[in-house]
Order: structure tokens, then sequence, then C-alpha cells
């Protein structure tokens, strides 16, 4: 719609409400649900020829209720619980409604400033809001719940150019701002859990909490054309700055092994924060990116494309260092990151019929900044975090909680930091691939793909306050002692580059493309995906042996052994057309869990179930050896277009989700041995379930 001479444009509109949604396979009926989506989008000329306008605008509102349950609670004891907590049980669980209000709205310019010159000006500016949506964990009562919002504003200038009959160049510039903060729903207790993720209320441990991003990115793409090669050459100068106020567990924390240790006020940890700067870091991040490539077309029948990527990642200085541990003063810069890449394309018979396609080349991927921000912010000294066990530490009653200050603690208590490896290095990946597509019959095809990566220098944390006492678990796992490198921290969690992965897939696909009033598009997808430690975000999660990495080797928390997903439409008699996409996977693997420390490392929640036999037998089970159900869906869309005249139409639409109403159950039952060496009766109880049967009508007219 946008650059032409007439102007076009469309409304259109989708709702659905728990009238038209099953209750899902607990039973549960979410009587509130409900969601609107609208919209329209207009473009057309202001001076014909030359300059051009588009705007669009897309709005949702969004309810659906999640129902949360405190397992295993003593319903008997319900009144004393509210004595304690100063909450209403009644309203703390139950069904809890979710919103997800957003509205985006996007303003662009086409001015043709001359035939070589084309400016292009464009606004997108987005808003979100979201009760109860930090969390939608069934064991998550409402006060640990909160309130997320977002505010986005970006605007881009791009400049296309025609610089002479064998030069373009594309200039882009972008400012953007974005602001995401979020509130906490209750800000009067201290988040309390019970263990094995039987229930949480209070303050939730990391609300409230904001980070607002400023950007300015500069992008320039310059093309030349020279006989059989085209050459490329472009640069990225992308600078970010950063204000993040995160303030974990400033209100403080408790964590209880069951429902009597805490009405008993019994609790197995204690934890809490605290900070001068109120969590408050400002920093930027500046990334830089380079690259020169040739596409060289070989022969009528042969492509090859080859080039080189430099990127770099500029990463901040901390302003405030901790002189008891002099790594926190600085992060690494990783400057050697040259990303070398070739590919082809090969039209076997020269018909268009036979296609080969390869490619091999390296990737690198950014440092998380909230891993930055975690290593400069919780450092010792800009927030101080206390964790003290309660058996042998100096824990606050429950109503006495937060502390007033370090100095409550006896002795002041001993701080856990974070901090970078001084050699921390960016991810990389090698990734290679093979692919044939072959026309079989018309507008009908089969191919191929096979599918390999390894990557490494993946990010994780390793304390670095243990060390190897000489002992060994009943398995053979050596056993360590804490807080002897540095007796003036508890954990010193370093951020580490070391954990390796690969991926290895062979995607098989067929593609009918439309003709006779019909399209098919299918494929099968057998993968492997490896590694030693999953983890996005990298703040503290330990593999099983810090200092052994192999023994956490195994299938990755994404690994889907069998994917199958076919989509298509059909022309109905009358003009009606259905289409539909079918969706089948295998469940994401889970590790049987083990909420003992047997390996004395500090850490209870992050090795595997060990299993003890009367007769002095043992077993360790390995990473990732249990698997969720599979996963399957199938959505359909029967839609019709009545049209008025040659400029107006009315398109109809119904759309059904999960017709065959699958329970899709999975489980977050993961701890098969608690912290008292007991098997849990309920692991791997289907506890999850996914979204039930529904449809929505959707309207849209274009004129």
């Amino acid at each position: 719609m946008s650059g032409t001479n007439d102007l076009k444009g469309q409304v259109f509109g989708y709702y659905t409400d728990d009238g038209m949604r099953t209750e899902d396979g607990r039973g549960f009926d979410a009587n509130t649900f409900e969601q609107l989506q609208y919209g329209f989008a207009v473009g057309g000329p202001i001076v014909s020829d030359k300059v051009h306008f588009f705007v669009s605008y897309d709005g949702q509102r969004y309810t659906t209720p999640y129902e949360a349950v405190f397992r295993d609670f003593p319903v008997e004891r319900t009144a004393e619980w509210e004595a304690i907590t100063g909450l209403d049980y009644d309203y703390e669980t139950g069904q809890i409604d979710q919103t997800n209000d957003a509205d985006v709205m996007m303003f662009k310019l086409d001015w043709q400033l001359s035939d070589n010159h084309l400016l292009t000006l464009r606004d997108n500016l987005s808003t979100q809001e979201g009760e109860n949506l930090t969390s939608s964990y069934s064991n998550t009562g409402r006060s640990s719940n909160g309130l997320e919002e977002n505010n986005f504003n970006s605007f881009v200038a791009s400049l296309n150019s025609v610089l002479s009959e064998n030069a373009f160049n594309e200039l882009i510039l972008q400012f953007s701002a974005e602001e995401r903060p979020r509130s906490a729903n209750n800000m009067t207790l201290p988040e309390t859990s019970i263990y094995s993720y039987r229930a949480n209320w209070g303050q939730n441990a990391y609300l409230p909490n904001s980070l607002d991003e400023d950007r300015f990115q500069i992008i320039d793409n310059f093309t030349y054309y020279m006989g059989a090669h085209t050459l490329k050459a472009g640069i990225n100068f992308d600078m970010v700055s950063f204000k993040n106020v995160f303030y974990r567990y400033y209100a403080g924390q408790y964590s209880y092994s069951s429902w009597d240790d805490f009405f008993n006020d019994e609790p197995y940890y204690y934890r809490q924060s605290f900070s001068d700067y109120d969590g408050e870091i400002n920093f930027d991040v500046d990334y830089y990116a380079l690259y020169l490539q040739d596409d060289w077309r070989v022969n009528p029948n042969l492509t090859l494309t080859y080039g080189l990527r430099y990127d770099l990642q500029d990463n901040p200085t901390p302003d405030v260092a901790n002189p008891l541990y002099p790594d926190t003063a600085k992060i690494n810069n990783d400057t050697d990151n040259f990303a070398p890449r070739v590919g082809f394309a090969w039209d076997v018979n020269g018909d268009g019929k036979s296609v080969v396609r390869g490619g091999i080349g390296m990737f690198y991927d950014t440092t998380p900044t909230l891993t930055l921000s975690n290593a400069m912010n919780d450092n010792g000294l800009r927030t101080v975090t206390i964790r003290e066990y309660c058996n042998w530490g100096d824990c606050p009653a429950y109503g006495d909680a937060p502390w007033g200050s370090i100095g409550d603690l006896e002795g002041g208590g001993t701080p856990s930091i974070k901090v970078m490896d001084p050699d921390f290095e960016n991810a990389e990946t090698w990734r290679m691939s093979l692919g044939y597509e072959r026309e079989i019959l018309a507008d009908f095809s089969m191919g191929f793909d096979l599918i390999y990566s390894e990557s490494q220098k993946l990010e994780r944390s390793q304390n670095q306050n243990i060390a190897p006492n000489g002992g060994t678990t009943p398995d053979g796992l050596p056993t360590y002692d804490t807080g002897v490198n540095h007796p003036d921290f508890d954990e010193i969690n370093q951020y580490t580059s070391d954990v390796d992965a690969d991926y290895k897939a062979i995607v098989l696909k067929a593609r009918k493309r439309y003709s006779n009033g019909w399209m098919l598009d299918g494929s099968y997808t057998w993968s492997e995906a490896r590694d030693s430690n999953s983890n996005e975000r990298s703040t503290t999660s330990y593999p099983m042996d810090q200092y052994n990495l192999s023994s956490s080797w195994g299938p990755s928390n994404f690994d889907t052994t069998h994917k199958f997903v076919v989509s298509g439409s059909y022309q109905l008699p009358w003009d009606f057309v259905v289409s539909g996409i079918i969706y089948v996977r295998s469940g994401f693997p889970y590790s049987a869990m083990d909420g003992r420390d047997t390996n004395t490392d500090g850490e209870s929640g992050n090795e595997f179930a060990l299993i003890e036999g009367d007769d002095g037998s043992v077993f360790r089970y390995g990473r990732n050896t249990f698997n969720q159900p599979y996963y399957r869906k199938m959505d359909l869309r029967l839609s019709k277009i009545f049209n008025f005249g040659s400029d107006y139409s009315l398109e109809l639409m119904l759309d059904f989700f999960n017709v065959t109403n699958e329970d899709n159950w999975w489980t977050t039952n993961n701890s098969l041995v608690n912290r008292y060496g007991e098997i849990e009766d309920d692991f791997g109880e289907l506890n999850r379930v996914g979204d039930p049967r529904a449809y929505q009508f959707g309207v849209r007219f274009r004129f």
C-alpha cells in the first residue's frame, strides 16, 4: 500500500472469549478469558510519483486466567497461615487473571528525492501493559506476581542511492528508546517458597525492577556490480546506553523445606541484599561489525558466495570495583571475532528443477547485557547479597524480615558476588549445511537438508570459592570445601565462557506450490542437540560438577528428536478457502534432580539424582534422561472473500485452534530425591497442561 499513487487500506478485527473455548485437561474453566485484536492500515500519495505515506495500527486486549494452587497445603491450617502472612488464602490462590494489552503504531514516509535517491522515514511506537504477567506458574500466588510494562519508540531513516549503473548504496540511521518497568503486587512480605515448587508468595525477589535502553545505530551497505561478480561491503555501528534497576532480594527471601517448617518458623535459608545505589547501574555497550562479500556467478548453473565478517562488542568498564577481588574492575573485550563464510547454489541440469545448496561459516553471538549488569552491580560494594543457612546461621524471624542493615547480622555476614571471567569471550558457532531439492512433477518438489553446528564458549556460572577436598561422592565424583579460597566472600559466581554444544539435523521436505486451487507444504526433522549447560542468560545456573563439565554432557534442554509440520490450503465450492497447519514434536527432555548437596559444593538442586540401594549399590542419573510427552496441535481457518467491484472486498474468517483438543500435558515435578534423601512420589507427575480447543471470528475490509 505504500509507494503507490492510489489510496488503499484495510481494517481488521479478531475476537474470542471463554464461550468459544473448552475446559483444559485439568477441567479448569477459564471463564474470564477474552481476546480482542483490531487495527487498520492505510497508504497512498501525498505528491503523486514522489511522496507517499503509510500508517498502521494494531491493538490487542487480552485477558487469560491461570490457576494458582499451593501443593500439599494443609487446609485445616488456613486461618493460621492467613494470620502469619496477613494474606487472604482464597484471594491469593485460585483463578488469577493475567492481562496483556498492547498498542502498536507505525508511520512511514517514502520520498523519491530524485531518480537515483529514495528517502524513507519510519517511526514505530508501541506500548504494552500486563497485570499478573511476571509469572504464570501454578505454584505462584497473587502476591508474588506483578505488573509488566513496555514503552518503545524507534525512528529509522534510510537512504537508497543509485550511485552509478554499477553501484548502489543503502544508508540506515536508527534512534530508539525503550522503557521496561515491572512492579510488584505486594511490597510488605518477603518472598516465601516451600521446597519442590509447592508454593510461592510474598514480594517477588526480583520485583520491582526496570530497564531503560537508548540506541543509536548506523548501518551502511554498499553494492558494486562487476560482471560475474557482485561485491558487497557494509558496516554496523550500534551504540546502546542502559539504565538497569535490579535490586534482587532487597525485601528478603525465605526458603522452607516443608509446610511444617514454615508454621514452626524454621527456614532452610534466608537471603537479602543491601545497596547504597538502590540497585541502579548505568552503562554503555557498543557493537561494531564490518563485512565484505562477493557473489560470483561462476557459470549460468553455479553461484559462489564467500566473505568475511568482523564483530566486536565493546564492553563497559565497571565504575565501582571491589578491592578485595580485583577481577571486578574489568570486563574483557573479545577482539578476534573474524567470521569467514562460504556458500554455493548449483543448478544441476541448468533447467531450474534440481538445485543443490550448501555453506559453511563462523557466527559470533553477543554477550547478554544482563550478565554484564549482574557482574558490575552485584560485586559486594554496589550491591551486597547475604545468604544464611538457618540451621547454623543468623536468620530473622518471619515477622522481622527484612533486616534493616548489614549491621543487624551477627558478624556482618559474608556476601556473595558476581564477576566476569578475565578471559571471557563471545560465544562462537561453526555452522554447515547441505541441501538438495528436485521438482518431481509440475508444481511439486521434494528435497532434504543436512545441518550440523558446533558451538563453543557458551556462558555459565562457576563458583571460584570452592576447592576439592580429596573426598568423593558415593558414585565417585569429587567433593569440595566452600569458602576456602577467599574467606571475605561466600559464593563468587564467575561468568565463564567454556560450555560446548553441538546440533545435527536431517530435514525431509515436500512442497506443492499453489495451483488448481490447493497447496501443501510439509517437513519432517530429525535432530539431536547436546551440550553441558543449556543456559540462555547465565545468572547463577551451575552444572553438577563445576570443574568437570563432562559430567553434565547430554541432551540440551530444547532438544526435540522428531518434529513434523504440514500446512496447506484448499479452495472449496463457492470460493470458500480452508487452510491449516499440523504441528507434532517430541517432548523436551528433563533431568531427575537431587535436592541434596552430595558433592558439598554449596549448591543444592543442581545435581542429578543419586540413588543408593540397600545393598550398597549406587546409581546416578544422567542429564536430561527423561522426556515430556509429545506435543500435538492442529489449527484450521475457514475464510471467504466477498468482492464489491474492483476496489472493495470483505473477508470473513473463522479460526479453530487445537481442533482435536489435545491436552498436551507436561511436568515441572523434576525432583526425584528431596533435601533429606527421600524419594519424591510425584516425580514426573504431569501437572501442567496446554491450551484447550478454541475458535475465533475475524473480519477484514479492504479498500
